[in-house]
């Protein structure tokens, strides 16, 4: 069986095909040219296109089934033809901002949004998106029918005709109850708009049949199965067979994020705490903004020269500043519109180096502080798996496991993702368990404790800063 899976993320589209029958995998990567997410904000059109010459490249088959990996949180808007009329927002994109912090300071709303939807009070969720949407009348007005959707839902349509969705997306946009797995009739209300204006809410094991233009468009053959846009969060957790709750999922690339399967939701907004769906359950998790787009901000605004990850941890230098990891924005635990951000303590002769050593720090103790409060509500976890671009610093790897005083278990799950989607088509189609299947291979990392009293202690000038 030829199993294909497309993952479009905010930077790239990444195809891996799985021949099962002859046990042969293929992955293509390929980054998009003409369009990037400044702003916090694609065109739909553009992006859409560098889909279509992504499958080009990759050169159409004969596929069995097919997948779809997207992120979470973003939104966009159709016409009544399903004919893109706005941007896709993405999660980074603050323009809700104002309306997100006007709606906090309403407590008994905040904490009753939480406890429906599982979701903050933050522009990074479409809700918030849509209701700046719907206040200016931007491309939705009284006398227009439109519809609102991931573009996850507009792949799904795209490919199927059918304009519908699982569980997971949705979770994850402040619209559903996360209890019933339906869109909350209380949330509609606030923005004035009909069900049938999103994207029908299926079950997780249901899956779509291929077929129209699109599919003709891609090269994707019709009548197989395609298996509904997932989130890549749900899907990473999916690809690491992370299901027990005792195992954790901690990831820093381009942002930070760290996931646990719970047993039952999370009621209390004041834990700074997500709670969305996975197709494996309920997931518990931390989000923060800044990560290694942290370091590469830094590498393209001190230096002329992009100097090498090797050079900048090469730095003995003691005196090191603080570095608040908050330049793309704030998410977890504060979830602040405008947090301050940037180097503190920072003097005239301070060595470039250790301004690196602070920016690394600085990201790992917002996610210390995000382990703190997933302890506080969900108990401390038996297993800490960590990946993305931090596995390839052994430097950064090693003061990640110092920082949490916890053994940490480095995955090569580059491809984790993608993985993921393949082992629900497994379940769906296969009808396979992939629970009691061996985890992907891990090397673990070994905490020195006394260094992790050092960063504790250093964490207390962070506090400090963050805190004001």
């Amino acid at each position: 069986m030829k199993h294909l899976v497309i993952e479009v993320s905010t930077s790239s589209v990444k195809l891996m095909l799985k021949d099962s029958i002859i046990g042969e995998t293929r992955i293509s990567i390929y980054p998009f040219r003409d369009i990037s997410a400044n702003g916090g904000t694609m065109d739909v059109i553009i992006l859409t296109a560098g889909l279509r010459e992504s499958f080009h490249s990759f050169c159409p088959g004969d596929y069995d089934a097919v997948s779809i990996v997207t992120t979470w949180h973003n939104l966009m808007v159709t016409d009544e033809n399903m004919v893109p009329v706005s941007p896709l927002y993405l999660w980074n994109y603050t323009g809700a901002g104002d309306i997100a912090e006007e709606l906090k300071k309403d407590s008994s709303f905040s904490q009753y949004f939480y406890s429906v939807t599982g979701c903050q009070i933050s522009s990074t969720y479409p809700f918030f998106k849509m209701m700046k949407l719907m206040r200016e009348g931007e491309y939705v007005t009284p006398s227009k029918r439109c519809f609102f959707m991931g573009y996850g839902s507009y792949l799904n349509y795209m490919l199927t005709g059918r304009f519908v969705t699982t569980p997971s997306l949705p979770s994850g946009s402040g619209l559903m109850d996360n209890e019933k797995c339906s869109y909350s009739s209380w949330l509609l209300g606030l923005l004035g708009i009909s069900e049938g204006q999103l994207p029908h809410v299926e079950d997780s094991m249901s899956f779509g049949i291929t077929g129209g233009e699109s599919c003709r468009m891609l090269g994707i053959r019709e009548g197989i199965p395609l298996i509904y846009a997932i989130p890549d969060g749900a899907s990473n957790q999916l690809g690491s067979k992370a299901f027990s709750k005792g195992i954790m999922t901690l990831s820093v690339g381009t942002s930070g994020a760290m996931r646990l399967h719970v047993e039952e939701r999370l009621r209390d907004i004041g834990s700074g705490l997500w709670c969305y769906r996975s197709p494996a359950g309920i997931l518990a998790g931390a989000a923060t903004s800044g990560a290694c787009n942290c370091t590469e901000w830094f590498r393209s605004t001190y230096f002329d020269e992009t100097p090498s990850f090797d050079w900048l941890e090469s730095s003995t230098d003691s005196n090191v500043p603080v570095f608040l990891p908050f330049i793309f924005g704030e998410r977890s635990p504060r979830w602040r519109n405008a947090p301050p951000s940037g180097f503190m303590e920072l003097e005239e002769d301070t060595d470039k180096r250790a301004m690196y050593e602070a920016v690394q720090r600085g990201i790992l103790y917002n996610l210390y502080e995000c382990f703190e409060r997933m302890k506080s509500a969900c108990g401390d976890p038996e297993e800490i798996r960590l990946s993305g671009g931090i596995s390839n610093s052994r430097k950064w790897t090693q003061m990640c496991a110092d920082i949490f005083g916890h053994e940490l278990l480095l995955e090569d799950t580059r491809n984790a993702s993608v993985e993921g989607a393949y082992n629900l088509m497994r379940m769906i189609l296969e009808g396979k368990d992939i629970k009691a299947e061996e985890r992907p291979s891990s090397v673990p990392i070994y905490p020195d404790m006394k260094m992790h009293d050092v960063y504790m202690k250093d964490m207390e000038r962070y506090r400090r800063y963050v805190e004001e």
